[in-house]
């Protein structure tokens, strides 16, 4: 599942207004994973709006995820479930 294979490289999860904001190490494969993830949600969730943040001096990525309330409460659950696969801080 293209949701799982991604957000396996979830590193840090935060609330954000009206969504979620997703962090991830920056790679050439990760940031393939997450336009793939964006043009499959364009498709089915046509109402979320997708934001790609490269920090800088090769910094993390961040996804941050918005949408309706109640696409945010979809996001929720689906956060939930994904911080299960979040590394804890070293």
């Amino acid at each position: 599942m293209l949701v799982t294979s991604l957000f396996k490289y979830v590193s840090d999860i935060q609330e954000i207004e009206e969504g979620y904001a997703f962090k991830f190490r920056r790679s050439e494969l990760l940031i393939r994973r997450i336009a793939d993830y964006i043009v499959f949600e364009g498709q089915h969730s046509p109402r979320l709006t997708f934001t790609l943040v490269a920090e800088a001096d090769e910094g993390p990525l961040w996804l941050p995820v918005r949408g309706s309330e109640s696409e945010k409460e979809h996001m929720r659950t689906a956060s939930t479930t994904c911080q299960m696969c979040v590394s804890p801080p070293a």
